[in-house]
């Protein structure tokens, strides 16, 4: 007949096993909601700590207002009032102070500068007189009587031409 045999560790052994398990995860469940309650506690109290203290401020300066910043005023960093009104605004005529939308146009786009006379005064010219007064001058050596136009159309070519175009676009 077969004998049967025992088993290496009993059945009593996995009992006791099992309860002491089960004992030692009660244990430390019970310790774990304690530190947990003693935790929630504490930031509980660090809150209510934190509201008494807005609370108090709340007294001391009033509730928060919004006030409106008057549209007049102005900031500065000296107190002279030496403040640029126009900041913010569209830069249209930077650095223009004057007005010259009542200066008289040029007639003719190419007129160059004559020496001693503005702009102005070589705008009123007429197309004889500035024609004349060019020629005086180059005559006597002042100005370069060089037609800018041909030596830009030139330039212009060589430089198209080194880009790999045949020729300018104008």
């Amino acid at each position: 007949m077969a004998k049967i045999s025992k088993p290496p560790v009993p059945a009593k052994l996995y009992k006791h096993f099992a309860v002491v398990t089960v004992v030692l995860t009660a244990m430390i469940a019970l310790f774990a909601d304690g530190e947990n309650r003693e935790a929630i506690a504490s930031h509980v109290e660090q809150r209510e700590e934190q509201a008494r203290i807005e609370r108090a401020s709340q007294e001391i300066t009033g509730p928060p207002r919004l006030i409106r910043s008057e549209a007049t005023l102005q900031g500065s960093f000296d107190g002279g009032g030496e403040f640029d009104s126009g900041f913010g605004q569209p830069m249209d005529n930077v650095g223009v102070s004057a007005n010259f939308s009542n200066a008289p146009r040029s007639t003719h786009l190419a007129r160059r500068a004559l020496p001693n006379m503005t702009p102005e005064e070589v705008a009123a010219l007429s197309q004889e007189e500035y024609e004349r007064l060019l020629r005086l001058y180059a005559d006597a050596g002042v100005i370069e009587d060089v037609d800018r136009s041909v030596e830009i159309s030139e330039i212009e070519a060589a430089s198209a031409r080194r880009m790999g175009h045949a020729g300018s676009d104008s």
